[in-house]
Formats: structure tokens, sequence, C-alpha cells
């Protein structure tokens, strides 16, 4: 019997409406890397894309900003005093936020990564980073200060207990630490070589360090450090803070939190989030905290961790396709024998039993008039196949066909074709339950099938390769093209006009089924290069009509075109997660997926706005090239010739003629069609006078002409 076992989502909504909004994981899914409990209500997390996300309501709503002050970096700290909050992250990036503002960038006069902030008062705070960058700012960060500390230390965490007293640390079992607050900083000795990951102090002198098998504890300062490693089981601390003299908590890498109610010394062990690495945890007194790891997970205690709730709702398992048979219901499938189904929308997303532990790939379904499910079909890793009777509540294994990876599924009422690594290719007449191997004469891993009718179909894999196929599949002609990047998706609008989208920011485009690449060998008029943003793959292409398509990439990119493809602008996606697959069931409701389980809806097409993104001319075709002939000179001697090498980089009509010295035609040596190629002609001596003759060569792109000497 299968289960069905439902997300039960709190209402975690993002306050502001934007055109992509998250589904899964809730409320966001670009990767945190810090949390901040300013109040048992308020809370702020920061991370990937520039993300600053908040809550006033101990997270039942969110404030979420993605490229915040315009950045796309990630943010790794989050410092808070008074009503203000300090982010810091990479490429010296310091946003300042008012809780509830906007956020607005500061001047750090570095590029370094920062990793941390600290304010001691709504004015005073210092950062540190990279190369041993340290900011110190007087006035709310409005002018920053960089001082001079080891350039071989690489900072992690500051923290000060009082407004002249700070300690920094960092690799090595480095610690820095102020008296002065933070003009000067002078190396105090640790005892340990490891790398130290957090440090925490109740007051001026009592303090805790921790890292890498290392939990150091010093009563004078810094003066003297005592290592009681062993009481945490040599665990890799990751974060420590106290919430009074005695009471403390450590998280570590592996998901444990050790906790002490007696200054140290004895630790309680609990797992909380069993192998993740918990990144933060932040108490805003003695009962409420807030603890983040890996993915978006977030926990809360309102009991100082005798329980923890999690607030982050969602499967973060990378989402290789979704489907949506209307508005309503549809399903996502990815890594783990994932496989999600939603009948609202994507509000909610139900976790289906798993029919198996290997990754899945495709999903297709054939859908009857009134959205019933007929037949339905999933492929993954290993050859594994999955097919459901019960409207996609369910899925059962199938035999296997073939061991190989299946990439890609599709469906024409009850006829499914898949294909998979190693040219494997594969179509069912019955609704997927029996399967047959189709020869397509070909090794290569194919990542993509799409078919317009019954008969029409294309394959598409690595190496450029395209196959087409007009009978179903039992005959499949290989497309010969110039671009060998790997192409992963291919959509075609009609028989004739279709889009094949790759590596490195391939975009093909056909307006003869694909036919004309075989002729076009540079294929100038067939295909376009995308537009930046530079080093980017294209994962999945859709049209919704003739004119309106999307295509997604790595980096969370998300492209749009209203007019056919022949400008393309960048829609405003809310994630730097890379984006493998798309469903749009009209011009303006659609659902992307992704890494870390990323699911965006949109309801307004992705946009009617953006960054403008036109794709550049197709590249230009070089003009043919007429070689001197050799040997020149030639001679008149019996059967003694010339050759006539010319060059042409598009198939066109050539001819080759040959004039005297006159003007006057003597010979065609070439009247025909060719392909682009090196050619040769050949112009012979016999019965010629001596003397200066001229050879002309013609083609589409214009005329070149030589001259060659024959001599007696």
């Amino acid at each position: 019997m299968y289960k069905i076992f439902f997300l039960l989502l709190l209402p975690l909504i993002a306050s502001s409406q934007q055109d992509w909004n998250w589904q899964n994981p809730l409320p966001q899914g670009n990767l945190l890397f810090d949390i901040l409990a300013i109040n048992n209500q308020s809370i702020v997390a920061v991370g990937a894309n520039a993300t600053i996300m908040e809550t006033t309501n101990s997270g039942l709503d969110w404030d979420i900003s993605h490229r915040s002050a315009g950045k796309t970096i990630t943010l790794r700290a989050v410092h808070h005093r008074n009503s203000v909050t300090y982010t810091v992250g990479d490429s010296g990036t310091i946003i300042k936020k008012v809780l509830g503002g906007k956020p607005a960038l500061q001047i750090s006069s570095t590029d370094k990564k920062l990793t941390d902030v600290f304010f001691v008062t709504e004015n005073f705070g210092c950062a540190v980073g990279d190369s041993g960058t340290l900011l110190r700012t007087t006035n709310g960060g409005t002018l920053w200060s960089l001082i001079s500390v080891d350039k071989s230390f690489s900072p992690k965490k500051i923290f000060f207990p009082s407004i002249s007293t700070g300690y920094i640390v960092g690799n090595d079992g480095k610690i820095f630490k102020t008296s002065n607050g933070g003009v000067a900083w002078d190396t105090i000795a640790s005892g340990t070589r490891s790398n130290l990951s957090s440090v925490h102090f109740v007051n001026d002198t009592i303090g805790w360090a921790i890292g890498n098998l290392v939990f150091l504890k010093t009563t004078n300062g810094g003066k003297n450090w005592v290592n009681y490693v062993n009481q945490l089981g040599f665990a890799l601390g990751t974060d420590v803070q106290f919430t009074s003299l005695n009471v403390g908590y450590v998280t570590t890498s592996n998901g444990l939190l050790f906790k002490t109610t007696n200054g140290g010394g004895i630790w309680l062990t609990d797992t909380i989030a069993p192998n993740q690495n918990i990144k933060a945890i932040s108490f805003s007194d003695a009962n409420n905290g807030w603890l983040l790891s890996d993915f978006v997970d977030l926990r809360r205690t309102t009991n100082a961790a005798t329980n923890w709730n999690l607030i982050s709702r969602g499967d973060a398992r990378q989402i290789r396709d979704v489907f949506f048979n209307d508005t309503t219901t549809g399903w996502a499938v990815g890594e783990a024998g994932t496989i999600l189904r939603t009948t609202n929308s994507g509000d909610n997303w139900a976790t289906l039993h798993r029919a198996t532990n290997g990754n899945l790939n495709s999903v297709a379904l054939n859908i009857a008039p009134d959205k019933q499910v007929i037949s339905g079909c999933i492929v993954g890793d290993n050859g594994v196949l999955l097919r459901t009777l019960d409207n996609g509540v369910s899925w059962s294994e199938l035999p296997k066909p073939t061991n190989q990876s299946l990439n890609s599924v599709f469906n024409i009422s009850e006829t499914y074709w898949t294909v998979g690594n190693n040219g494997v290719v594969m179509k069912s007449d019955d609704g997927g339950l029996n399967w047959s191997l189709q020869n397509i004469q070909d090794t290569t891993d194919l990542n993509s099938v799409f078919f317009i009718n019954a008969d029409t179909g294309w394959a598409v894999g690595k190496f450029g390769l395209i196959y087409k196929t007009t009978d179903g599949g039992v005959v499949w002609k290989k497309i010969e093209t110039v671009i060998k990047n790997e192409l992963s998706d291919v959509f075609f609008i009609n028989d004739t006009t279709g889009w094949f989208v790759g590596a490195n920011k391939t975009i093909l485009r056909t307006n003869c089924g694909g036919d004309c690449l075989a002729i076009d060998t540079i294929a100038a008029q067939s295909f376009q290069m995308s537009p930046a943003p530079s080093r980017t793959n294209y994962f999945s292409v859709k049209f919704a009509n003739d004119s309106t398509g999307w295509i997604v990439g790595s980096g969370g990119v998300i492209l749009k075109t209203t007019n056919a493809g022949k400008k393309w602008f960048l829609s405003k996606s809310p994630t730097l997660n890379p984006i493998l697959a798309l469903d749009f069931e009209n011009e303006n409701t659609g659902w992307v997926c992704g890494l870390n389980g990323t699911i965006l809806k949109t309801t307004t097409g992705g946009g009617s706005y953006g960054e403008p993104v036109n794709p550049p001319s197709p590249p230009a075709i070089p003009a043919p090239v007429l070689y001197q002939n050799y040997p020149n000179p030639f001679f008149t001697t019996k059967n003694r010739e010339t050759s006539i090498k010319y060059e042409i980089f598009e198939p066109s009509h050539v001819t080759l003629k040959v004039y005297n010295v006159l003007g006057q035609y003597i010979e065609t040596l070439v009247d025909a069609f060719k392909d682009a190629d090196s050619h040769f002609a050949t112009f012979s001596s016999m019965n010629r006078p001596s003397g200066v003759y001229f050879y002309v060569l013609k083609t589409n792109k214009g005329i070149k002409a030589g001259s060659m000497m024959l001599i007696r």
C-alpha cells in the first residue's frame, strides 16, 4: 500500500509579491549561512543571492529580499543593534538595513570576502574577512576604516563582550584581542593549531572558542586556554553561544547540539539535525532560540532547547523535472526517488511514497479531457521505470529493459518514448507498460526527446548530437551540425519550427524541422548563440505559443521571449540555484524547478520586463578563399596541368572560369553546386599559348580572381 505524506505548511508567506514565488522549500530555497534572534519575535537570516529574510512574528510571516541592494553575492553573517541590522558577505559587501526597511549598500574599502560583523553600539562596529581583513566604523557604517592585521590570518568570527574588549578567531588556532575598542589588536596564544570557527564571551574575561576538534575556555581574558574537547566527543564545532554564565550551547557539523547548565562542567548531547551541518545558533533570551542547519532548515525553541520545532518546510532534494496537467495538479520528480504531487497549484506539495531510491529524471503523463490521468511514466538512473494507473497518486516500478540511465520521457497519447545514456532509445505503445528498444546506431548519451506528433520527433545529446525520426522511431536520421556543445533539451512549436538548447549558452533554432542544419554547415541561418550572462548552461526550453517561450539554466537563469526568440530578456529570478526544468500551462502560469528542491511559480509569465538580452547577429560567414595555382608558372609539355584550390564556407553554386590577358573567355573549370569545403580544379596547358591567364571564382558571397603564368 502506498502512502502519501503531506507537508503541513504553516502560512510562511513572503510579504512582497514577485514574478517568481517560492513553493518549495519554504519560506525560500536559497542557501542560508547565518541567523540572528533579535528578540522572541524578530529574526533575521541571510544567505546566497544576497538574500535577507526577516520575521517579526516568530516565523509565521517572512519579508524576503533577494538580490538585496542590487547584489547577487553570498551574505555570510548578520548582526543587529537597536533597530538596525548589518550584513556582510563576499566581495567586501556590507548592507545596512532598518528592520522592515530597504537594504542599503555601504562602502567597505575592501573587495575581500567578509565572514562576520559585530556592532557594540549603534555607531561602533567591526567586520572581519579573508587575508586578515579588519574593518572598523564609529559612525554606523557611513565610513569603514581598514586596520592592518596579519595577512596570513583568515578570521571567522568576531565578538565584543564590552565596548573596549573584543576577540577574533580564525585559522591555525589564531586569536586576536583588542582592549581599546578595536584600534589595536594583539595575538594571544590559544595552545592549538586547529582552525577556530566561533567565539563567545559572557564578560571581558570568561569566554569560549570552538573549532575542529577544539573546545577552548578561558577565565582570564585569553591569557590561558583550557581545551575541553574530550567532553564533546571530539566533535567538529561550528558555533557557540552562552545565554548566561552557566548556560551555553555548542553546535557541530554532524547535527549535534551540546548544552551545559554549569558553565561547561557537564555537557548533554542532543541530535537535532542528523548528518547535517548546523551552521549557526542564536538565542534572544534564556528560552527563545533559533538554529540554522544545512540547506534552508530553520528550527525554533521556546524552552531553552528542550524541544525544537522545524519552521522551514519542503523537500530539499534536487528536483529534475516538473509536469502539470492543468493549473492545479502537478508532479515533480528528482533526486533519491523524490516524487512530489500538488492538487492546489503548488501551494502545498505532497511527498509520495518512494518506489525507488534511485534518481528520477523525467516525468510524462497522458491526460484525459476531464484532466484525469490515463497513464503516466517516470524514468531515472540505472534504467528505472515507474508507472501510475491511479491518477498519479502511487507509482510502481516496472522490469528494466536496460540498465542505462534514462534521462527523458515524452508521450503522445498512450505512446511513450524515452532516451538515455549510451544511445538508448525505447518506445512503448501501451501507456508505458511494455517497452521495446529502438535502434539509433549511436552510443552517445542522449538527454532529451520530443515528438510533435506520433511520427515526427527529435532526440538530442552530447557533442551537439541531434537525431530525427519521421516514422515514430523506426528509423532515426542524424542531423549534422557544427555545434559540438552538449545539447540538453529540444522543443518544437510545429513540425518545422523548433529550438535546441545546451551547454555554453547554446541556443539553436530551426525553421525546417531541423533538416536544414544538415545543409547549412555552419548553421548561420539556423541558430543564434545566446546572450549574457557568461558561462551559462541551458537545461530546458518550452514555448506556450508561437511567440512566448522560456529557457532555464545554471545560475538561476530564466530567459523569456515574447517575439519568437528575436529578443530575449532575463526574468528576475529570486535564486542562483541551477534551474533544470520548467512547465507552462499558458503564457502566464508556469513552474520551474532545480537544485536544493527549488520549485518556483509565476502567474505573470515571469514578468513583462527585465534586462533586455538581444542575441548577437549570427556569425558572419567568411568570404571564399581563392589560392594561388600550383605550380606557377607551369609549362606546355604534354599533359602538364596546374591545380587551383578554393575554399567556401557555406553551400553555394560555384563557377570557376579562365580568361586570357585580353579578357577573352577561355574555359569553364567548375559550374556546379558545392558544399562548404576545400575544392580543387585543374587547368591544362595542352594547346595553350604562353602568357598570363586569369581565373575567376564566383559564389553566392561574391567574386575572387587570380592570375597564372604559362611558359613554353
